[in-house]
């Protein structure tokens, strides 16, 4: 019987093959997870094997924020008791006639070719301050008032400037609501017990046109001011001293010796008395 001497060395053979086989295979799973991992970590893909990684958090960039202003709502109409066209042909409202001085100027106010014409002259160093409502028109609330305003002169030191009044009272002309298109800067300002208040300060607006016709527009509902130059919207403010009072216009004056002229034309008033 013969024997073989080489069985040994063939098992022996196959075993450290298989152990190379095994450690070759660990080796190249370390790898290709280490890859997935280095991959993963740039373009967000888990990997094959999630226990060999550990997901950085996402890092979401921040927006930075714009400013863009947002015109509020146009307030509701009301039912208007009262709605007034005044093309200035006649003087059913009662615009004064008046040529004279005050305090601080002088003035002159007539109605001429459809236009309420207003021609002053400061003559105090401090300035001068000028106001005329229209005495046939009630004392009203809640309105919405509009009027296209011409300057045909002025100076371009502001509070210098024409524009509305409204709800003026024995006891002071209320609020104002002016612009001086020169300079293209408008503003805001109440008076009470013997001191203007502004609510909106004198500032700088790209919809007055200078040297041209602006048409100023006031909203009020209640404490709510809403104010237009040109059909868009330029600013609101909300102030419960005064809540009601007659309508008219308004004038100011800060250079001596100088004649400033204003023209207004085609007055609107819808309101409720």
């Amino acid at each position: 019987m013969t024997f073989s001497t080489s069985r040994p060395a063939v098992k022996t053979f196959w075993i450290v093959a298989g152990i190379i086989l095994v450690v070759l295979t660990l080796l190249c799973q370390l790898w290709l997870c280490a890859g997935f991992t280095l991959g993963s970590m740039q373009s967000g893909v888990i990997p094959a094997f999630p226990f060999l990684y550990t997901p950085s958090p996402t890092v979401t960039p921040t927006r930075t924020p714009t400013c863009t202003p947002i015109e509020p709502p146009t307030p509701l109409p009301l039912s208007w008791e009262l709605n007034i066209q005044d093309d200035f042909s006649t003087n059913d409202s009662g615009w004064p006639k008046w040529n004279g001085s005050i305090n601080c100027g002088d003035e002159i106010m007539l109605q001429h070719e459809n236009t309420l014409r207003w021609v002053l002259n400061s003559t105090s160093g401090d300035g001068c301050f000028y106001q005329e409502i229209a005495y046939k028109i009630p004392a009203v609330s809640d309105f919405d008032m509009a009027v296209d305003l011409f300057i045909v002169s002025a100076t371009t030191m502001h509070p210098s400037g024409g524009g509305l009044l409204f709800r003026d009272t024995m006891q002071g002309p209320g609020y104002i609501f002016m612009i001086n298109d020169q300079i293209r800067m408008y503003n805001v300002a109440v008076y009470y017990n013997q001191v203007w208040y502004d609510l909106i300060p004198w500032r700088e607006n790209n919809y007055i046109r200078s040297g041209q016709v602006n048409r100023l527009k006031v909203s009020a509902r209640g404490a709510v001011l809403t104010f237009y130059i040109n059909g868009h919207y330029v600013g609101r403010a909300y102030d419960e001293t005064i809540l009601t009072g007659r309508v008219g216009v308004a004038a100011s004056q800060f250079s001596n010796g100088i004649w400033n002229t204003f023209e207004y034309k085609n007055f609107e008033l819808h309101a409720v008395k």
